[in-house]
Protein backbone atom coordinates (compact mmCIF):
# COMPACT_ATOMS: atom_id res chain seq x y z
CA UNK A 1 0.00 0.00 0.00
CA UNK A 2 2.63 2.26 1.35
CA UNK A 3 4.78 1.18 -2.09
CA UNK A 4 1.92 2.21 -4.53
CA UNK A 5 1.26 5.38 -2.81
CA UNK A 6 5.39 6.11 -3.31
CA UNK A 7 4.53 5.10 -7.00
CA UNK A 8 1.87 7.43 -7.40
CA UNK A 9 3.77 10.21 -5.92
CA UNK A 10 6.84 10.05 -8.04
CA UNK A 11 5.10 9.32 -10.79
CA UNK A 12 3.53 13.17 -9.99
CA UNK A 13 6.03 14.52 -9.36
CA UNK A 14 7.47 13.59 -13.14
CA UNK A 15 4.56 14.96 -14.94
CA UNK A 16 4.62 18.07 -12.93
CA UNK A 17 8.82 18.35 -14.00
CA UNK A 18 7.88 17.39 -17.30
CA UNK A 19 5.07 20.28 -17.17
CA UNK A 20 7.78 22.81 -16.12
CA UNK A 21 10.10 21.38 -18.80
CA UNK A 22 8.27 22.41 -21.51
CA UNK A 23 7.02 25.45 -20.49
CA UNK A 24 10.13 26.59 -19.89
CA UNK A 25 11.44 25.77 -23.43
CA UNK A 26 8.70 27.40 -24.71
CA UNK A 27 9.70 30.53 -22.90
CA UNK A 28 12.83 29.94 -24.06
CA UNK A 29 11.64 29.66 -27.91
CA UNK A 30 9.47 32.61 -27.58
CA UNK A 31 12.66 34.70 -26.33
CA UNK A 32 14.87 34.15 -28.93
CA UNK A 33 12.10 34.25 -32.01
CA UNK A 34 11.32 38.02 -30.02
CA UNK A 35 15.06 39.26 -30.12
CA UNK A 36 15.23 38.31 -33.61
CA UNK A 37 12.64 41.68 -34.12
CA UNK A 38 13.22 43.42 -30.57
CA UNK A 39 15.67 45.00 -28.73
CA UNK A 40 16.89 43.18 -25.47
CA UNK A 41 15.92 45.51 -23.81
CA UNK A 42 12.29 45.32 -25.14
CA UNK A 43 12.35 41.25 -25.08
CA UNK A 44 12.99 41.65 -20.99
CA UNK A 45 10.35 44.34 -20.12
CA UNK A 46 7.92 42.17 -22.36
CA UNK A 47 8.47 38.76 -20.86
CA UNK A 48 9.26 40.37 -17.36
CA UNK A 49 12.82 38.59 -17.23
CA UNK A 50 16.03 40.19 -16.47
CA UNK A 51 17.99 41.67 -19.17
CA UNK A 52 20.97 39.49 -18.71
CA UNK A 53 18.59 36.62 -18.76
CA UNK A 54 18.07 37.18 -22.15
CA UNK A 55 21.42 37.24 -23.65
CA UNK A 56 22.48 33.69 -21.30
CA UNK A 57 18.66 32.18 -23.06
CA UNK A 58 20.61 33.49 -26.31
CA UNK A 59 23.93 31.95 -26.15
CA UNK A 60 22.16 28.88 -24.85
CA UNK A 61 20.45 28.33 -28.14
CA UNK A 62 23.12 29.58 -30.55
CA UNK A 63 25.44 26.46 -28.58
CA UNK A 64 22.19 24.04 -29.30
CA UNK A 65 21.56 24.89 -32.87
CA UNK A 66 25.17 25.70 -33.54
CA UNK A 67 27.43 23.30 -31.86
CA UNK A 68 30.43 23.47 -34.94
CA UNK A 69 30.97 26.93 -36.43
CA UNK A 70 33.88 25.92 -38.54
CA UNK A 71 31.34 23.98 -41.30
CA UNK A 72 30.02 27.30 -42.48
CA UNK A 73 33.36 28.51 -43.82
CA UNK A 74 33.96 24.81 -45.48
CA UNK A 75 33.52 25.11 -49.19
CA UNK A 76 33.36 28.83 -49.75
CA UNK A 77 33.48 30.04 -53.41
CA UNK A 78 31.45 33.58 -53.42
CA UNK A 79 31.07 35.90 -51.00
CA UNK A 80 29.59 39.08 -49.94
CA UNK A 81 31.16 41.58 -47.38
CA UNK A 82 29.45 44.93 -46.22
CA UNK A 83 29.36 47.02 -42.91
CA UNK A 84 25.73 48.79 -41.43
CA UNK A 85 25.17 50.93 -38.67
CA UNK A 86 23.29 50.59 -35.48
CA UNK A 87 22.51 52.33 -32.79
CA UNK A 88 21.28 55.55 -34.47
CA UNK A 89 24.64 55.21 -37.16
CA UNK A 90 27.01 55.74 -34.25
CA UNK A 91 28.40 51.89 -34.03
CA UNK A 92 29.15 49.68 -36.70
CA UNK A 93 28.75 45.84 -37.42
CA UNK A 94 30.95 44.21 -40.39
CA UNK A 95 29.09 41.20 -41.95
CA UNK A 96 30.27 38.04 -44.22
CA UNK A 97 27.76 36.13 -46.44
CA UNK A 98 27.96 32.85 -48.70
CA UNK A 99 26.23 33.78 -51.77
CA UNK A 100 25.66 30.08 -52.60
CA UNK A 101 23.53 29.30 -49.37
CA UNK A 102 22.31 32.59 -49.21
CA UNK A 103 22.86 32.61 -44.90
CA UNK A 104 25.24 34.93 -42.92
CA UNK A 105 28.34 33.14 -41.87
CA UNK A 106 30.36 35.68 -40.09
CA UNK A 107 29.21 39.02 -38.30
CA UNK A 108 31.78 41.53 -35.86
CA UNK A 109 31.75 44.76 -34.16
CA UNK A 110 33.10 47.95 -36.00
CA UNK A 111 34.20 48.05 -40.04
CA UNK A 112 37.81 48.30 -41.90
CA UNK A 113 40.89 46.54 -42.29
CA UNK A 114 41.55 45.23 -39.08
CA UNK A 115 37.89 43.43 -38.76
CA UNK A 116 37.79 42.06 -41.73
CA UNK A 117 41.72 40.44 -41.39
CA UNK A 118 39.88 38.67 -38.32
CA UNK A 119 37.81 37.17 -40.58
CA UNK A 120 40.01 36.51 -43.45
CA UNK A 121 42.50 34.97 -40.76
CA UNK A 122 39.86 32.61 -39.20
CA UNK A 123 40.33 30.62 -42.46
CA UNK A 124 43.22 28.37 -43.73
CA UNK A 125 44.99 28.78 -46.73
CA UNK A 126 43.02 26.48 -48.85
CA UNK A 127 39.92 27.98 -47.97
CA UNK A 128 41.39 31.36 -48.97
CA UNK A 129 42.41 30.07 -52.21
CA UNK A 130 38.79 28.74 -53.04
CA UNK A 131 37.19 32.11 -52.88
CA UNK A 132 36.84 33.16 -55.90
CA UNK A 133 34.60 36.21 -56.10
CA UNK A 134 33.10 38.92 -53.78
CA UNK A 135 31.26 41.34 -53.64
CA UNK A 136 30.96 44.62 -51.89
CA UNK A 137 30.29 48.44 -52.00
CA UNK A 138 32.61 51.12 -53.24
CA UNK A 139 34.58 50.96 -49.25
CA UNK A 140 38.60 50.97 -50.37
CA UNK A 141 39.59 48.91 -47.18
CA UNK A 142 37.46 45.91 -48.57
CA UNK A 143 39.15 45.71 -51.68
CA UNK A 144 42.97 46.29 -50.13
CA UNK A 145 42.36 43.47 -47.50
CA UNK A 146 40.81 41.40 -50.16
CA UNK A 147 44.06 41.98 -51.96
CA UNK A 148 46.58 40.86 -49.64
CA UNK A 149 44.47 37.76 -48.16
CA UNK A 150 43.04 36.55 -51.37
CA UNK A 151 44.45 37.88 -54.54
CA UNK A 152 43.15 35.45 -56.88
CA UNK A 153 39.15 36.91 -55.66
CA UNK A 154 37.42 39.02 -58.60
CA UNK A 155 35.91 41.75 -56.85
CA UNK A 156 31.73 42.19 -58.12
CA UNK A 157 29.35 44.29 -57.89
CA UNK A 158 26.21 43.79 -56.04
CA UNK A 159 22.59 44.41 -57.19
CA UNK A 160 21.72 46.40 -53.92
CA UNK A 161 24.57 48.83 -54.19
CA UNK A 162 24.37 49.17 -57.86
CA UNK A 163 20.42 50.04 -57.52
CA UNK A 164 21.62 52.79 -54.93
CA UNK A 165 24.45 54.51 -56.81
CA UNK A 166 22.46 54.86 -59.42
CA UNK A 167 19.11 56.57 -57.84
CA UNK A 168 21.55 58.90 -56.10
CA UNK A 169 23.17 59.73 -59.49
CA UNK A 170 19.73 60.34 -60.49
CA UNK A 171 18.74 62.85 -57.41
CA UNK A 172 22.23 64.46 -57.96
CA UNK A 173 20.84 65.10 -61.63
CA UNK A 174 17.76 66.23 -60.22
CA UNK A 175 18.68 68.64 -57.63
CA UNK A 176 21.12 70.32 -61.02
CA UNK A 177 18.84 70.71 -63.20
CA UNK A 178 16.45 72.61 -60.33
CA UNK A 179 18.91 74.63 -59.26
CA UNK A 180 19.04 75.76 -63.05
CA UNK A 181 15.46 75.87 -63.66
CA UNK A 182 14.95 78.09 -60.96
CA UNK A 183 17.77 80.18 -61.91
CA UNK A 184 16.60 80.60 -65.45
CA UNK A 185 12.89 81.66 -64.66
CA UNK A 186 13.68 84.20 -61.62
CA UNK A 187 16.62 85.66 -63.20
CA UNK A 188 18.48 85.32 -60.32
CA UNK A 189 21.14 83.18 -57.70
CA UNK A 190 19.14 80.51 -56.13
CA UNK A 191 18.00 82.04 -52.89
CA UNK A 192 14.57 82.64 -51.03
CA UNK A 193 12.12 83.77 -53.11
CA UNK A 194 11.86 87.95 -53.32
CA UNK A 195 8.13 89.46 -52.51
CA UNK A 196 5.98 90.20 -56.00
CA UNK A 197 8.47 87.65 -57.87
CA UNK A 198 6.04 85.17 -59.51
CA UNK A 199 6.41 81.31 -58.11
CA UNK A 200 8.52 79.25 -59.94
CA UNK A 201 6.49 76.73 -61.31
CA UNK A 202 8.68 74.15 -63.54
CA UNK A 203 11.83 74.18 -60.69
CA UNK A 204 8.80 73.06 -58.34
CA UNK A 205 7.69 70.39 -60.61
CA UNK A 206 11.26 69.03 -60.79
CA UNK A 207 11.87 69.34 -57.21
CA UNK A 208 8.95 67.13 -56.89
CA UNK A 209 9.60 64.40 -59.50
CA UNK A 210 12.07 62.88 -57.37
CA UNK A 211 10.04 59.78 -55.83
CA UNK A 212 8.26 59.17 -59.23
CA UNK A 213 12.02 58.67 -60.89
CA UNK A 214 12.56 56.47 -58.30
CA UNK A 215 9.75 54.21 -58.86
CA UNK A 216 9.20 51.53 -61.78
CA UNK A 217 7.57 52.81 -64.49
CA UNK A 218 4.44 50.01 -63.46
CA UNK A 219 4.17 51.23 -60.09
CA UNK A 220 3.44 55.19 -61.02
CA UNK A 221 0.22 56.76 -60.32
CA UNK A 222 -1.76 58.77 -62.33
CA UNK A 223 -0.15 62.02 -61.12
CA UNK A 224 3.23 60.46 -60.96
CA UNK A 225 3.18 59.11 -64.62
CA UNK A 226 2.54 63.31 -65.45
CA UNK A 227 5.49 64.33 -63.83
CA UNK A 228 7.46 61.80 -65.25
CA UNK A 229 5.95 62.93 -68.80
CA UNK A 230 7.01 66.71 -68.02
CA UNK A 231 10.94 65.19 -67.33
CA UNK A 232 10.47 64.00 -71.05
CA UNK A 233 10.86 67.65 -72.32
CA UNK A 234 14.30 67.62 -70.36
CA UNK A 235 16.62 65.97 -72.74
CA UNK A 236 19.64 65.80 -70.36
CA UNK A 237 17.83 64.87 -67.43
CA UNK A 238 15.13 62.40 -69.19
CA UNK A 239 18.40 60.72 -70.47
CA UNK A 240 19.53 60.61 -67.02
CA UNK A 241 16.26 58.56 -66.16
CA UNK A 242 16.17 56.66 -69.31
CA UNK A 243 19.99 55.52 -68.33
CA UNK A 244 18.70 54.47 -65.12
CA UNK A 245 15.78 52.66 -66.59
CA UNK A 246 17.91 50.83 -68.81
CA UNK A 247 19.65 49.23 -65.67
CA UNK A 248 16.67 48.29 -63.88
CA UNK A 249 15.66 45.98 -66.83
CA UNK A 250 19.51 44.83 -66.76
CA UNK A 251 18.93 43.09 -63.64
CA UNK A 252 15.73 42.06 -64.11
CA UNK A 253 16.84 39.96 -67.31
CA UNK A 254 19.59 38.89 -65.55
CA UNK A 255 17.47 37.68 -62.45
CA UNK A 256 15.51 36.10 -64.83
CA UNK A 257 18.60 33.61 -66.23
CA UNK A 258 17.99 35.13 -69.73
CA UNK A 259 21.56 34.93 -71.63
CA UNK A 260 20.66 36.21 -74.79
CA UNK A 261 18.47 38.66 -74.08
CA UNK A 262 20.82 39.83 -71.30
CA UNK A 263 23.71 39.98 -73.66
CA UNK A 264 21.98 42.10 -76.08
CA UNK A 265 20.65 44.44 -73.52
CA UNK A 266 23.95 45.04 -71.65
CA UNK A 267 25.22 45.73 -75.01
CA UNK A 268 22.80 48.41 -75.38
CA UNK A 269 22.97 49.58 -72.19
CA UNK A 270 26.73 50.29 -72.57
CA UNK A 271 26.27 52.46 -75.86
CA UNK A 272 24.21 54.53 -74.00
CA UNK A 273 26.55 55.00 -71.32
CA UNK A 274 28.97 55.84 -74.30
CA UNK A 275 26.94 58.19 -76.27
CA UNK A 276 26.24 59.89 -72.99
CA UNK A 277 29.58 60.32 -72.27
CA UNK A 278 30.57 61.67 -75.53
CA UNK A 279 27.76 64.56 -75.10
CA UNK A 280 27.96 67.26 -72.97
CA UNK A 281 27.62 66.47 -68.76
CA UNK A 282 24.11 65.86 -67.91
CA UNK A 283 24.14 67.84 -65.31
CA UNK A 284 24.92 70.62 -67.70
CA UNK A 285 21.28 72.25 -67.78
CA UNK A 286 17.90 70.54 -68.73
Amino acid sequence: MFSSTKKRSANTKNNTYEKLAKQLLNVKNAVVRMSLHLSRSAVASYMRISWNTVGSIITRCREYVDPNPEWRFGGLRRVGIDETSYKKWHKYITVVVNHDTGCVIWAHEGHGKEVLKRFLEGLSAGQRALIECYSADGARWISETMGECCPGAERCLDLFHLVEWANEALDEVCMQAWREARSCETGRSPGRQRRGEEKDRIAQKIKGSSVALGKAPENLTDSQRTRVGFIADATKFYRAYCLKESLRTLIIIYQGGYEKAFLFEIDSFLSKINYTLDCSDLSDGI
